[in-house]
């Protein structure tokens, strides 16, 4: 099964997201989406999104400050979200791949974004200024 992770990390009035534009997979291309990637062998979902958004924007963020959010899942993938917000610089977020990082506004959300976005990020908005936390959304797309 191939598991990855996509973050979606907010300034803190929720005004913009953090997005990469995507050259990799092909069906995204030219989209945006937010950092994540591929799990390594025995790692965690938590543990390969601190590491991807590192190694993507060179932002650091611990594990205790992100928050699950949604699995999505067929019978040979799983992506988990997960959020939260970046209250350092905005600046600070730097394109380390060849896939460029930047912050977006999320009212309107731009028209490329990846498609699950579209209800990701309000969701994820609600759920960080709620106090239940604790939910996580499960999203089995069948054959």
């Amino acid at each position: 099964m191939k598991r990855s992770v996509v973050g979606l990390i907010f300034v803190p009035d929720y005004s913009e997201v953090l997005l990469i534009t995507k050259h990799r997979p092909t069906w995204q291309l030219g989209r945006l989406n937010g950092p994540g990637g591929k799990l390594e062998k025995n790692e965690s979902p938590l543990e390969a999104m601190v590491r991807e958004l590192t190694e993507e924007t060179a932002l650091e963020i611990p594990a205790a400050e992100w928050t699950a959010t949604t699995v999505l899942s067929a019978s040979d993938w799983e992506v988990s979200f997960f959020t939260t917000v970046w209250t350092g610089n905005p600046a600070q977020a730097q394109s380390l791949t060849d896939e460029p990082v930047a912050w977006y506004p999320t009212k309107p959300l731009p028209t490329t974004v990846i498609d699950n976005l579209r209800w990701q990020i309000p969701m994820a908005i609600n759920k960080l200024s709620s106090v239940d936390k604790l939910a996580v959304v499960n999203v089995v797309y069948s054959e």
